[in-house]
């Protein structure tokens, strides 16, 4: 899997006001974290996956628009 960054980053804008700690908050993972998959590009974990998916899930927003399956 992989994360679609320039749909992630319409969503943080979207419910976040582009805002990385509000967006982290939002997903429950650390700030840190989150900056390095959306703007290096790391490898995001099965935390991140998780985390965005029980996100989604909650706010009743498909995340197949986030992720790709590989």
């Amino acid at each position: 899997m992989r994360v679609n960054i320039d749909n992630l980053k319409l969503l943080m804008y979207k419910v976040a006001n582009d805002n990385y700690n509000e967006f982290a908050r939002l997903l429950n993972i650390d700030v840190g974290y989150l900056h390095k998959v959306m703007n290096y590009k790391c490898g995001a974990g099965k935390l991140f996956f998780s985390k965005l998916i029980e996100y989604c899930e909650e706010n009743s927003l498909d995340f197949n628009q986030y992720i790709f399956l590989t």
